[in-house]
């Protein structure tokens, strides 16, 4: 009989002295097949709080908006079913970001570019209308930049990791 130490796990002999032989990099993305991405997961999530302090202030601004142009109840109509699109959206990202997910990781990356697109619509559409003040413009402005930067940052994190992973596992052969 052998007297060295060796380990039947999922079908495969590894030998415990190779064990030292492993880079910390692949036993880092080793564990990731199983934990979830916590990182990318309450940084997405904080992200979906943030743009709820966006959301409050610029209906109010709207509710003014309405009662001098009433034509306008349409658009404003259509950004709420736009934002409530994007926190389903971004929900769902955040879930399958916590799986490792690549297509959803530049969901939210492309949900943070939306965000700064979205300064020039709205907050600068009432702020030239003066229906809010320069200090609730600025308000705004600084919301949906952090949302933007916790929504792509999010993202990248994401990205990286689920692409250090499906990498690891396609040189494992367990992905093709």
């Amino acid at each position: 009989m052998n007297d060295e130490k060796v380990v039947v796990l999922e079908e495969q002999n590894i030998n415990i002295e190779d064990a030292d032989n492993l880079e910390i990099d692949d036993i880092k993305v080793q564990m990731m097949r199983y934990q979830a991405n916590k990182l990318s997961y309450g940084i997405g999530f904080l992200a979906l709080i943030s743009t709820l302090f966006y959301l409050f202030p610029i209906l109010n601004a709207a509710d003014k908006f309405l009662n001098n142009q009433s034509d306008i109840a349409f658009l404003i109509a259509v950004k709420i079913l736009a934002n409530i699109f994007i926190f389903l959206m971004t929900f769902l990202s955040v879930e399958k970001m916590k799986a490792y997910s690549v297509s959803f990781s530049i969901l939210m990356i492309v949900f943070g570019g939306l965000n700064i697109v979205r300064i020039f619509i709205f907050p600068l559409m009432f702020y030239t209308k003066d229906y809010i003040t320069g200090g609730k413009f600025t308000y705004l402005v600084i919301v949906l930049i952090i949302s933007a930067a916790l929504y792509i940052f999010s993202g990248v994190v994401s990205y990286i990791k689920s692409t250090m992973l499906k990498k690891y596992l396609k040189r494992i052969g367990e992905l093709k």
